[in-house]
């Protein structure tokens, strides 16, 4: 500071502190207003490992018997290939084993286990509630469904518990989909999970999902209105999506879209995170070994990479111990060499993104040195600790992987060990090149219109009779059904007009009643 402005200093010292905590003042409202949270990057690049969710219906279960979670073997495998970050689904019935309870100790200990195995390697863990919006088979936060408050509570106790640890993400909900819930009463029960983790003094990452199964590529139709709304007090969370590259997006088929379509179901979302200042993770995305459905896979991960200020990272769909190895996104280390799959996630770690080098100008000439210095030959590296060809895991032969239980009302984690078939997913979302092929049945018509009988010839007059009938029947105080000549008589009427312009259908007609009243 120079000496004039020491002396100001002195001579106006109340002014002058005012003018300091109005500068910082400003400062942190440009702050706030330039970022809406400290997230983005890419940081974030790995697996889901899944088998802690599975069997809900088994609670507390057995673990290695209903469920399992991940073992070190997995763990050195995607850390040693570069990976950063590892998602592990869990029941949240097993974790909390009554509304407002207590977390279970030894459930805990099982988490607290993979999370420190991980974190020794460098890995970040997402902890999942694999429970699609609901606890025990009931939505959260509907009319006549389980509270906000009990969902705040879980929230409030695990973070408590994680709250030391800033390698620990909080995946609020996998695919909250239940009876009734919209993405207004989501919204609410997402906020007030927030809101408890950040009273408990936790600063952990949030991954604050939506509905209709997390598809960015519905999102501002389905859920941009409300999910904007999110606020967060830490200011450190990302909208967490999910987007599989098959036909319908459910992550359930073989097929593939094109490149272009596949970075096309991230676009719109993008974009709108950008505009919104908002960032987002990649929860779940899968593709199977053919060249293009890696093909496409590559593409999405080379633009979030050359939108990294928008995506926080990504977690590809499956590993685990338990899975089949036909399923159909597998990444699981079995036959000890890397899948394409695995190759194509490897190949874009890190910020893969190609750039355009500058054309260099001419330089200088190098002067050439009087007398090189010998290089000094390299000692033999030593060989990494963990192995690149990761031990081939131990299929377990008992117990062998629990069968799927009877499909809820809500619809909750599945048990096989398959990608969960969407349960009674709604409609799919129009795959962005191949839309769905109409039905070729007749469709039933629709109540209260009147299906057009065989025999009536097309006629500007036949459809004038046909719109005069619709327009009465719903003018009339009698409902047909409950007529004394009945609906089939009525229709009947409207046959003999028919054959009254037609006379040639007419004779058909009563060929055919002739021929069924011989029988």
């Amino acid at each position: 500071m120079s000496m004039q402005s020491k002396n100001w200093a002195r001579r106006k010292p109340a002014q002058y502190k005012r003018n300091l905590l109005m500068l910082s003042l400003t400062m942190s409202l440009l702050a706030s207003t330039t970022s809406a949270h400290a997230t983005g990057g890419m940081t974030l690049e790995g697996i889901n490992i899944s088998g802690g969710e599975f069997t809900p219906s088994a609670v507390p279960g057995v673990v290695g018997t209903n469920y399992i979670y991940p073992n070190n073997t997995e763990l050195d495998y995607f850390s040693s290939k570069g990976m950063t970050v590892i998602r592990v689904p869990f029941c949240w019935e097993r974790m909390q084993q009554s509304v407002n309870g207590p977390l279970d100790p030894h459930e805990l200990s099982l988490m607290d286990a993979v999370i420190s195995a991980a974190n020794a390697r460098g890995l970040s863990v997402v902890v999942d509630p694999h429970n699609y919006g609901a606890y025990q088979n009931v939505t959260i936060g509907v009319p006549g469904g389980q509270p906000n408050s009990m969902f705040a509570d879980f929230w409030s106790k695990m973070a408590a518990h994680y709250a030391g640890n800033p390698k620990v993400i909080f995946g609020l909900m996998n695919e909250p989909v239940g009876s009734s819930m919209t993405s207004a009463t989501w919204e609410a029960s997402a906020q007030a999970a927030i809101n408890a983790i950040r009273a408990a003094g936790a600063t952990n990452l949030i991954l604050v999902p939506s509905t209709y199964w997390e598809h960015p590529v519905n999102f501002l139709s389905v859920n941009a209105a409300d999910m904007i709304k999110i606020t967060d007090p830490g200011n450190n969370w990302s909208y967490e999506v999910h987007q599989y590259l098959d036909s319908d997006g459910s992550g359930t088929h073989a097929d593939f879209l094109s490149v272009s379509d596949s970075v096309a179901t991230l676009s719109s979302f993008t974009a709108w995170c950008q505009a919104n200042n908002k960032t987002a993770f990649l929860g779940e995305v899968g593709v199977t070994a053919a060249p293009g459905a890696c093909a496409d896979l590559n593409a999405m991960l080379q633009y979030m990479h050359a939108n990294s200020n928008v995506w926080t990272g990504f977690t590809f769909w499956v590993s685990g111990q338990w899975y089949p190895a036909n399923q159909l996104f597998l990444i699981q280390p079995t036959t000890g060499t890397d899948v394409p799959q695995m190759q194509t996630i490897m190949a874009n770690l890190g910020n893969p993104t190609p750039t355009t080098p500058t054309t260099p100008t001419t330089p200088t000439k190098p002067t050439t040195p009087t007398t090189p210095t010998t290089p000094t030959t390299p000692t033999t590296p030593t060989k990494p600790t963990t192995p690149t060809t990761p031990t081939k895991p131990t299929t377990p032969t008992t117990p062998t992987k629990p069968t799927t239980p009877t499909t809820p009302t809500t619809p909750t984690a599945p048990t096989a060990p398959s990608k969960p078939a969407t349960p009674t997913k709604p409609s799919k979302p129009t795959a962005p090149t191949t839309p769905t092929p109409p039905t070729t049945s007749k469709p039933t018509p629709p109540v209260g219109k009147l299906e057009k009988m065989p025999g009536i010839k097309e006629s500007k007059e036949i459809k004038e009779i046909e719109n005069y009938l619709n327009s009465i029947r719903f003018q009339s105080p009698f409902a047909f059904s409950s007529s004394p000549f009945g609906a089939g008589s009525f229709l009947r009427g409207v046959q003999s007009i028919g054959n009254f312009f037609n006379p040639s259908a007419a004779q058909a007609q009563s060929s055919v009643e002739k021929s069924e009243g011989n029988k």
